[in-house]
């Protein structure tokens, strides 16, 4: 097992995950958000690494503090986050509000997959 310490804003956790396609990677900040079922990633994150988020066939619809909203779906080639990597891993392509300083969320979809404890107290991630 691997402990991990969260950077921490208000209640708010936030850690760095690594994307790739192709032959680009860009290491992105995003909330730990054990409440959302997807992983989010910035659109403009994402076409930088070369993925074309208008031309993705499919699409999620996801539920915001603003509503209910149709967003692209992107299969990365690879995703790397917490020591763990992942190929072929699919994020839900959604811009947060700049005000969040953050490029996106790491949900469940990626978390489910580990045997994870979440020390909130301590702002300490442990993951198997």
């Amino acid at each position: 097992m691997k402990q991990y310490i969260l950077e921490h804003a208000g209640n708010l956790f936030s850690l760095k995950a690594a994307l790739y396609g192709g032959d680009k990677q860009r290491l992105v900040t995003l909330i730990l958000d054990t409440g959302a079922s997807r992983t989010l990633v910035s659109r403009v994150r994402l076409e930088l690494l070369g993925y074309s988020v208008a031309q993705s066939k499919s699409s999620q619809r996801i539920i915001t503090a603003s509503g209910i909203v149709h967003a692209q779906v992107i299969m990365l080639d690879n995703f790397y986050c917490l020591g763990k990597n992942i190929q072929h891993f699919e994020v839900v392509a959604y811009d947060l509000p700049p005000e969040s300083h953050v490029e996106g969320l790491l949900g469940m979809d990626f978390l489910s997959k580990f045997d994870f404890h979440l020390s909130t107290q301590r702002g300490i991630i442990t993951i198997k």
